[in-house]
């Protein structure tokens, strides 16, 4: 990688005029269904994947992941929806395009995953929607979860090398981001192996020909970046107890400027962040939220409440990250991710639901024209 990145040109694939900065990109979640058998792959899609993974009814809506039975607290404007449905994508275009975003980062597990089979289906609606609203089209990237290199409901997982080839022949296709030419890619990481994840891409896509962001605590060991994911500030955290987010007023904007604070400092060799804001978080409902070693009655919830004593969370996130954007002693920050745009199971959603309506699609709105009406030049 190189030290500093001298151009912040973003280029859907396939079109001609760059992007209007800050970018905003909606983090998007593949996860959802109803009838399991429904929607199948075309056939060139279902032909892609080697080892085909079963579909399950009510995907995240109902399953084995909720320790109630249900994974949410609130529901979508349009109800529980599968993610493959061609009107629920196009109205999620749509919801996405009134917030003002660019497009979305899909969260990824690998070939063989249920998310990929989503994937696929979202895809080539995006094509169908972007030659429909040439005026409204929609860029995507990928977000890689280190799951993807586990046998994660019994999927049968591939290398991190083989994975990322499946990207380059099967999902880079028109609209995906590309800086200066090269493809964007973000992993949401559960071990410290920065340099795996390098060695993976240069073998695929050749040294410093691909842009690279890591979560949160920066690695300083090639990455182009890092990008911001959900947390308290640091003295509202001790993971050494039952409940490691010890207050749910707090919302995360302090840490959020100490991380683009942290993120331009000349060691790390950063050529730009992205920054990230939410409008809150609850995952008491999930089983990921309970701690294995304890008796089931000992829930660990991570909560931020989405109003606290100081106003809105969102509002307080978007405040930290206009702050950082205007500022010019830290590193550029042209890419914003909403975290995010469907993750009903952690209650960070902003797509358009039937309790908060379109509130924060308008708020989204709102701070992005503010951010681009003041973005300083590179």
């Amino acid at each position: 990688m190189t030290s500093r990145v001298l151009s912040l040109e973003f280029t859907p694939m396939g079109a001609q005029a760059p992007l209007a900065l800050p970018i905003g990109l909606g983090h998007f979640l593949p996860w959802f269904t109803l009838d399991g058998d429904g929607f199948p792959l075309e056939a060139s899609e279902a032909a892609t994947i080697a080892h085909p993974p079963g579909v399950e009814d009510h995907r995240h809506w109902r399953d084995s992941r909720a320790v109630y039975r249900r994974t949410h607290r609130h529901l979508p404007e349009i109800g529980p929806y599968d993610s493959r449905d061609p009107v629920t994508i196009d109205w999620q275009f749509a919801a996405m395009n009134r917030a003002g975003l660019s497009g979305l980062i899909i969260n990824w597990y690998g070939q063989n995953s249920i998310e990929n089979v989503i994937t696929l289906a979202v895809l080539r609606q995006l094509e169908r929607w972007n030659q429909r609203h040439p005026d409204r089209s929609l860029c995507y990237c990928l977000s890689i979860d280190s799951q993807a290199q586990r046998p994660t409901e019994g999927k049968t997982p591939a290398s991190l090398e083989e994975d990322l080839r499946y990207i380059q022949q099967h999902l880079m296709r028109p609209g995906y981001l590309l800086r200066d030419g090269r493809p964007l890619f973000l992993c949401f990481p559960y071990e410290n192996n920065t340099p795996a994840w390098l060695e993976a891409f240069d073998a695929c896509f050749g040294r410093d020909r691909y842009d690279f962001h890591w979560m949160n605590d920066a690695p300083g060991q090639g990455e182009t970046g890092c990008y911001l994911w959900v947390e308290p500030d640091a003295h509202a955290v001790d993971h050494a107890s039952p409940y490691p987010w010890q207050d749910p007023d707090n919302c995360g904007a302090a840490r959020a400027t100490q991380r683009y604070r942290d993120w331009s400092a000349e060691s790390l060799g950063h050529g730009y962040g992205i920054g990230g804001v939410w409008p809150g978080f609850d995952d008491t409902l999930v089983a990921w939220a309970w701690k294995p070693d304890r008796p089931a009655d000992e829930v660990r919830p991570r909560v931020i409440a989405r109003h606290n004593s100081k106003g809105s969370c969102y509002e307080q996130l978007w405040g930290a990250y206009l702050a950082a954007m205007r500022d010019p002693a830290v590193l550029p920050l042209p890419i914003v991710q909403v975290v995010t745009w469907n993750d009903w199971a952690e209650s960070t959603q902003i797509e358009p639901s039937i309790d908060h309506g379109q509130a924060a699609i308008h708020a989204t709105r709102h701070y992005l024209e503010h951010a681009r009406r003041d973005w300083r030049p590179a």
